[in-house]
């Protein structure tokens, strides 16, 4: 039966009429911005059929014997996700919403996945440059059997939250939370051990330019050509390309392919190159790497 979760007055309607033997909750959107473009908008866009649906579906069902109350989560609010704070926000709410179940004695289970390799639904518009700005978080992608897999462990497992994922052990930027995370996880020499929902490969997506250090400015005074260098480095890195020359001085990111997921990427890399503290939309901001130096260079006189 088709009904809008969000609609609680529907989803009560349905319930009635059709009391369901267990529950999974799968809905997502997204609307993905910087934390300073983050509009209330964007943040009910996401919410509403996460948060307030899966709350519906809690309250409507919690006197009903359930056999399972599932909640599709995601990685981005254990790992963080750069230009996401409304889907992790949204995502960690489910977790904490089964950890809240199971305390009451309710079937629950929040799996907080990683990225599935086949693209559907909310990945289906992911570009290559995505999927490897997202192994520079350290995820990569799933294949589908071995996710089905994972989702059978996690729905026999005794806790409320499951984190099934496969991390980018060697394209992980270092320094991230993330590489912190997985290093707890498998020990400094990347020698993954089999626990539970993990899914821990000995080979990852190819090494990062960060990994690499590419690019970092001289010691002396920078000059604007050295900025320029920097940041045309970076931002082939980062689109995946061989070399800085493939980036050009007066081409617009956008063009290039930079949506918000990258531009916090470049943002990021940038920082730890020349010790600034650029703002998360500064890409966006300044529309070709031309202008992003000018804004750097001003940054950098007001430190």
């Amino acid at each position: 039966m088709a009904c809008d979760v969000t609609d609680r007055a529907a989803l009560a309607k349905v319930i009635a009429e059709n009391p369901p033997g267990s529950v999974f909750h799968t809905a997502g959107v997204l609307a993905d911005a910087p934390l300073t473009q983050l509009t209330p908008a964007r943040l009910r866009a996401v919410t509403a059929p996460k948060a307030h649906g899966a709350w519906h579906l809690h309250d409507l069902t919690r006197d009903l014997d359930l056999s399972a109350f599932v909640l599709f989560s995601s990685a981005s609010g254990v790992i963080g996700s750069p230009g996401q704070a409304n889907y992790t926000a949204a995502n960690t709410f489910l977790d904490a919403l089964a950890q809240h179940r199971r305390a009451q004695g309710l079937e629950a289970t929040s799996v907080a996945w990683g990225l599935w390799a086949e693209q559907t639904g909310m990945t289906s518009h992911l570009s290559e440059r995505a999927v490897g700005a997202l192994a520079g978080m350290g995820i990569a992608p799933i294949a589908t059997d071995r996710a089905l897999r994972l989702l059978e462990e996690a729905l026999a497992s005794a806790g409320s939250l499951r984190v099934p994922l496969r991390p980018a052990l060697t394209g992980i930027r270092p320094g991230s939370r993330a590489a912190r995370l997985f290093e707890e996880l498998t020990g400094p020499n990347d020698s993954p051990a089999p626990t539970g929902s993990r899914d821990l490969p000995a080979h990852g997506p190819r090494e990062t330019g960060q990994a690499r250090q590419t690019g970092a400015l001289p010691t002396e005074q920078p000059s604007e050509e050295a900025f320029l260098t920097l940041v045309r480095s970076h931002a082939a890195d980062v689109l995946g390309y061989g070399d800085a020359s493939a980036v050009g001085t007066d081409e617009g990111f956008r063009d290039l392919g930079f949506d918000s997921l990258l531009s916090v990427d470049l943002r990021n890399r940038l920082n730890a190159a020349t010790g600034l503290r650029l703002p998360a939309d500064v890409v966006l901001k300044n529309p070709t790497p031309r202008a992003l130096v000018e804004s750097m260079i001003k940054a950098l006189g007001e430190a």
